[in-house]
């Protein structure tokens, strides 16, 4: 689509149908499959490459049409996500997924350093659900 389209449009424009029509649907529902295979990323991470390529703006001008990297942009899909959890701003089952608040077993330096809001971190022994959305957030 974008490349057909492309002698008809200036870069921003390009930038624009990239977006709303190629981006969105790579984004849709990442944080379900943020702990995909690093392969399966890259895919998608060519194909943003060859949009880039296709948009042919300079690097420095991509910040200003706000085109980021898809793993940023997944990593603060995630944070947001858990955001709204930990608020209670996410649907219910959602919000039931998140564990409990992290308790300081003794008084150190470091446990009384941490945040108040700190959360026990979700212990995982495989490496394929250590990168699935809750133990890779927290």
């Amino acid at each position: 689509l974008l490349r057909r389209v492309s002698p008809y449009l200036c870069p921003t424009q390009r930038a624009t149908i990239y977006k709303s029509m190629v981006r969105s649907s790579m984004e849709y529902a990442s944080t379900v499959w943020m702990g995909a295979c690093a392969t399966s990323l890259s895919s998608l991470d060519a194909i943003q490459r060859r949009a880039i390529k296709i948009i042919n703006l300079p690097q420095d001008s991509l910040d200003n049409i706000q085109i980021q990297p898809l793993q940023q942009r997944r990593d603060v899909g995630a944070l947001t996500l858990l955001h709204r959890m930990y608020h209670r701003d996410a649907p219910a089952f959602l919000n039931n997924l998140l564990p409990e608040p992290y308790v300081h077993r003794r008084e150190t330096r470091l446990s009384t350093s941490q945040h108040n809001a700190a959360l026990e971190p979700v212990k995982s022994s495989s490496c394929t659900n250590k990168r699935t959305f809750l133990p890779r957030t927290l």
